[in-house]
């Protein structure tokens, strides 16, 4: 997986990835809960979640900053890490993030949104 997982995505989507252990369920319940209520918005920014369960062996294959850690990563177009935090304080400034990044604006400028 790792950079080879990341590349089938790059310039496509960008990615929220998840690493949580087994008892962080709140943490997975909180990203698929702000991917619901925010469908839309997401779908726009071309955003897709990979959910990681710490210490598999999928996660070693994982580029080494997310090896050791649980949380979210937000990853962009060109594969490299954007934002990074431990628990959900990322999803609140997400879409901000995301706007701000030069694709994103040229997006914003070129296509009308559906939200």
């Amino acid at each position: 997986m790792g950079k080879a997982e990341f590349d089938k995505y790059a310039w496509s989507h960008r990615l929220v990835v998840v690493i949580t252990k087994e008892n962080q369920n709140g943490l997975r319940t909180g990203v698929n809960q702000f991917f619901a209520d925010n469908a839309c918005a997401v779908a726009d920014r071309n955003l897709v979640t990979l959910f990681y369960k710490f210490g598999h062996e999928t996660t070693q294959k994982l580029p080494q900053q997310m090896q050791n850690k649980t949380g979210l990563w937000l990853v962009g177009y060109d594969g490299e890490i954007k934002a990074f935090s431990s628990d959900t304080a990322l999803l609140k400034q997400l879409f901000a993030k995301i706007d701000g990044m030069p694709m994103r604006k040229q997006e914003m400028q070129n296509i009308k949104t559906a939200c």
